[in-house]
């Protein structure tokens, strides 16, 4: 039978929570938790947390378990690889672009890790299911986001940046503002579920306060981005036929800013632009973008070498160039052409279209706010690559998209057990 959102939502909390059994269990259920919280910690772009020894311990600990859990079932997990192909072989190709990288051991160990942590995100969905995820997701978004908002309002200076913008726990403002996203999403999600309303209110509320405060043009408009797409999932789940209707009143919309445009010569870009604090570089990016051209055109079809060009000296002169230094084009799209060229990208786009497909196909049968999650989701980081570099490159979000890959693959994942009523 199908759920709806809200039969969801009206199954109560218990069915969220694990019923562990023996003392074990009830053990693993309090420590695991906590592990989660604490590796998300030490793979995400937090300053008390984000040093090089401290997330190479985490990953190493979370390749052992990958290790572990696939020895015991191999059959789930090659289930899980076929599915994902695409996802692999765009990994895999990385690792191959050590072959013609200006940097091969530096290529070789990149792709290595990114191969890796795509396994290690299986290893999640497998072992936790999709529910519990989410939840523990909001756990870890919603005390560094608590956190971050205590450290700021008190005025501390680890909470500011040099020019005195909010960044929270974060090492900049941006990763404070893509994880309110994050927070914002999970939040959304589970108080349409019906999970504890107040407390999922509490953290749409926070997610939006530390937007505010970050002052991220980006982050308003990713929260705008995140509603609509969510939206339209709920009234679809309602059995409206809500994909023609947008696609009408987007078309609509656009003839008339097109028209107004023509007639009226008026500069949207840059209206827009200045009604999110952006100049018309967009804070220097399209310096950025106009050297990734650049790079891409010497090398279009394999590229310099998965990342190479931001461990070379090339790379020194332009941060000098730019005044500071850099780790990204600020584009997911570009960093991959410099990267690995017109095949590499051509094959990590893939894998996001079949990771698209697969999880509007999976909320298609599901029709529930919590299957929406993993659509929504990616939706959300693939808009926000335009201007950022959250995957394919930052442990978390690449972590959480290879989540939502094997959670929506069509392999029969492990789910939480639900509590029975006496």
């Amino acid at each position: 039978m199908v759920t709806s959102s809200l039969d969801l939502g009206r199954r109560g909390q218990a069915g969220f929570r694990m019923q562990p059994s023996g003392k074990s269990a009830n053990l693993l259920s309090i420590l695991f938790p906590i592990g989660f919280f604490f590796f998300m910690c030490g793979v995400s772009r937090i300053g008390l947390a984000f040093m090089p020894v401290v997330s190479d311990v985490f990953w190493a600990t979370g390749y052992a378990c990958l290790i572990w859990f696939a020895a015991r079932k191999p059959t789930t997990y090659i289930a899980l690889a076929r599915r994902n192909i695409p996802f692999l072989l765009a990994a895999a190709f990385a690792i191959c672009s050590s072959l013609w990288s200006i940097t091969p051991s530096i290529s070789a160990y990149s792709g290595l890790l990114l191969f890796l942590n795509i396994l290690v995100g299986f290893v999640l969905a497998e072992r936790l299911g999709i529910e519990r995820f989410i939840i523990l997701i909001f756990g870890f978004a919603f005390t560094v986001q608590l956190a971050s908002m205590g450290l700021a309002i008190i005025h501390h200076p680890s909470a500011f940046n040099e020019v005195g913008e909010v960044k929270g726990l974060y090492l900049h403002k941006n990763a404070l503002s893509m994880h309110a996203c994050l927070l914002y999403l999970t939040s959304i999600v589970l108080l349409a579920a019906g999970w504890r309303r107040w407390l999922s209110a509490l953290g749409i509320v926070l997610a939006l306060s530390s937007l505010a405060l970050s002052r991220s043009g980006t982050g308003m408009l990713m929260v705008a981005l995140i509603s609509g797409v969510f939206g339209i999932c709920l009234l679809s789940a309602r059995g409206r036929q809500v994909p023609p209707l947008i696609a009408g009143v987007l078309l609509a919309v656009f003839c008339a800013v097109i028209a107004a445009v023509s007639l009226y010569n008026f500069d949207i870009v840059g209206s827009v632009l200045n009604s999110l604090g952006k100049d018309s570089t967009l804070t220097g990016r399209t310096v950025l973008w106009d050297e990734a051209i650049r790079l891409f055109e010497e090398r279009p079809w394999f590229g310099l070498g998965y990342n190479s060009y931001w461990n070379s000296p090339e790379c020194a002169t332009l941060s000098i160039n730019v005044g500071g230094w850099l780790g990204s084009f600020h584009n997911i799209y570009l960093d991959r052409l410099v990267d690995v060229g017109a095949v590499g990208l051509g094959l990590f786009l893939i894998a996001l279209a079949n990771v698209i497909r697969t999880s509007w196909m999976k909320f298609q049968k599901e029709k529930t706010a919590i299957s929406a999650w993993p659509f929504v989701y990616v939706c959300f980081i693939s808009a926000l690559g335009m201007s950022e570099f959250p995957i394919f490159w930052n442990g978390e979000f690449q972590l959480l998209l290879s989540f939502a890959a094997a959670a929506t693959c069509g392999v029969r994942l492990q789910q939480p057990a639900r509590t029975r009523p006496a």
